[in-house]
């Protein structure tokens, strides 16, 4: 059964796009600072991860007043398929209340709900999973001891308050992509090029009613600002989610005739996506 969209590009470990924001782990290796977990390079090189072997670890993030939130992200290339991880929320830094305690799938959901309890293994990895909006200064995700060798790696995480802003208007070109390479034809004809990579695309037709306006405005400010953003096109099949960025371009909303308050067209194509 179909549900309404989804969105996350609200990150409160982006210490970019909350400056005030102080992100902190229990260790930090050389060159796999906490800061880097929220940077958006989708890159195994740009990763927060622990010193210690099989040793509890956790990353946290003041956020200098109490703020909800509705959703949590880990990104592909993390290495927590079968694990559990645990997120909690702290008034004082000291007492710690539980928000979910959950094993990451190993493999990807077909029609995942989004609101699973363990959340969702979406189709390049990443792990999305949305659950009831608490409120809080301190937020950490623990990740308990993983085994004889082992230490949490993770390239991504987002934590923050999803953007849904109702139906998305058709025509939805959800299922787009394009080939990302160099081309080269000689002079006979011939043709080569580089490695392909399959870029997903698209656009979001949306029209607002007046309840959604400010929270829509609100969100493509941080869109215009180059910031990622989690596509779910339908919350009831979150293994599809994807990362999209804002292309180059003119975009938001506007007034248009047979419609009030706005509406407007918000492209969008995949952030750095999965080389195979």
């Amino acid at each position: 059964m179909a549900d309404d969209p989804a969105f996350l590009i609200e990150n409160y470990f982006s210490d970019i796009q909350f400056s005030v924001h102080v992100i902190s782990a229990n260790e930090e290796g050389a060159g796999t600072d906490a800061f880097r977990v929220a940077t958006g390079r989708r890159s195994s090189l740009d990763r927060w991860s622990p010193t210690s072997l099989n040793l509890e670890a956790w990353i946290k993030v003041d956020l200098t007043s109490s703020k909800s939130a509705t959703a949590c992200i880990i990104d592909r290339g993390h290495n927590l398929s079968g694990k559990t991880v645990v997120l909690e929320r702290s008034a004082n830094d000291s007492a710690w209340t539980e928000v979910f305690s959950v094993t990451i799938p190993a493999t990807a959901a077909t029609d995942g709900d989004f609101d699973d309890a363990n959340g969702i293994t979406t189709d390049e990895g990443a792990w999305v999973k949305r659950f009831a909006s608490v409120s809080d200064r301190y937020w950490r995700l623990r990740i308990p001891a993983m085994g004889a060798n082992l230490k949490p790696d993770i390239i991504g995480l987002w934590l923050g308050n999803t953007w849904e802003p109702g139906k998305i208007t058709i025509p939805m070109p959800d299922e787009q992509a394009e080939a990302v390479t160099q081309r080269s034809q000689s002079d006979r004809g011939w043709q080569g090029n580089t490695q392909v990579v399959r870029r997903r695309a698209g656009e979001l037709f949306l029209q607002l009613d007046a309840a959604a306006e400010a929270a829509a405005l609100t969100a493509i400010a941080d869109y215009d600002l180059l910031r990622p953003m989690w596509i779910l096109h339908d919350a009831d099949k979150a293994e599809r989610a994807v990362l999209g960025q804002r292309p180059d371009g003119r975009i938001g909303f506007g007034f248009e005739p047979g419609w009030f308050p706005r509406q407007g067209r918000i492209p969008w194509v995949e952030l750095q996506p999965l080389v195979q």
